[in-house]
């Protein structure tokens, strides 16, 4: 090298770039990372929605159940008869008739309640020997 002093040395372009440290993030590195936690959080909260949604149809299936059996114990401890009813709790109608066989009752039994997707109708059977 001649002329150079000692100690001194000249850099090309091409050695300053690999020197470069980054230090921070890109605006489109940091967009990319947004739209992924958006993303991420809005399919939680769609879960969430299908979970409340499903809980909450389980819970009137549950309590029309819970009607038919209430009904159809207290069938049981009357005397037999021909009757008929409507029941309602918690969003669920009940509509119910007795008809009396000697000491058994036979009892149909309609709940009708709201779900997500549309209205529901689930038909209860049964027979009790009653007083």
């Amino acid at each position: 090298m001649c002329g150079v002093p000692l100690g001194m040395q000249f850099r090309t372009s091409h050695s300053l770039a690999r020197n470069v440290v980054s230090h921070g993030l890109t605006t489109i590195e940091v967009l990319a990372a947004l739209s992924l936690v958006t993303i991420a959080l809005l399919t939680l909260v769609g879960a969430n929605r299908f979970t409340v949604r499903f809980l909450s149809d389980r819970r009137r299936e549950s309590v029309a159940a819970s009607l038919a059996r209430m009904r159809l114990e207290r069938i049981a401890g009357a005397t037999c008869a021909a009757s008929a009813g409507i029941d309602s709790s918690e969003g669920v109608t009940l509509r119910w008739t007795a008809t009396a066989n000697g000491h058994v009752a036979m009892v149909d039994e309609q709940a009708t309640y709201l779900l997500a997707i549309g209205t529901h109708s689930e038909l209860f059977q049964g027979s009790v020997a009653c007083h």
